[in-house]
């Protein structure tokens, strides 16, 4: 099986311990960030799909007695689409209007907060690799659907019997 693709996922997880973190960072390459309470693992996994490379990263996961609580979106907003790809934020605000590369639609918002509109990474990026911006080389994110069955993945695994015994 090819494994040329590399997906970039980020787990919140519960409190790892610096034995389970040696344990992942033989298996991916790893960085472990914190905010607040919360803890971020985020990965560089290979695979034919994000969908694939997240059931990878869950299994090796479980062993190494990490518990992932749930996938992290990776959401933006215009300016943050303008530093990571490198233009203004009025060129986005062009893209987003489908004034600029009309055809090429722009991805639909992710999240609307208040007056704040966020957008998913992933989708982004496949968006200005098409218009011929070269952003990432090499680095895949989850698509909208997949967020959602890798959501359910985490369910689905911390919700199994043998998950169950393990952390009852």
């Amino acid at each position: 099986m090819s494994r040329g693709r590399y997906f970039e996922l980020a787990f919140e997880v519960a409190d790892p311990s610096e034995s389970a973190l040696e344990q992942v960072e033989d298996a991916y390459d790893c960085v472990l960030s914190t905010h607040g309470r919360s803890a971020l693992l985020t990965l560089l996994v290979p695979g034919e799909s994000a969908l694939a490379a997240a059931r990878d990263a869950i299994a090796a996961l479980s062993p190494a007695g990490i518990t992932i609580e749930r996938l992290v979106d990776d959401l933006v907003t215009r300016a943050d689409i303008a530093a990571r790809a490198e233009v203004t934020t009025q060129a986005v605000g062009l893209w987003v209007r489908g004034e600029r590369n009309r055809e090429v639609p722009f991805p639909e918002p992710y999240v609307y907060a208040g007056s704040v509109t966020l957008w998913l990474w992933g989708e982004v990026v496949d968006f200005l690799r098409t218009v011929g911006l070269s952003i990432d080389a090499g680095v895949h994110y989850p698509s909208r659907q997949e967020t959602l069955r890798i959501a359910g993945l985490i369910v689905q695994h911390r919700d199994s019997p043998s998950s169950v015994a393990a952390s009852g």
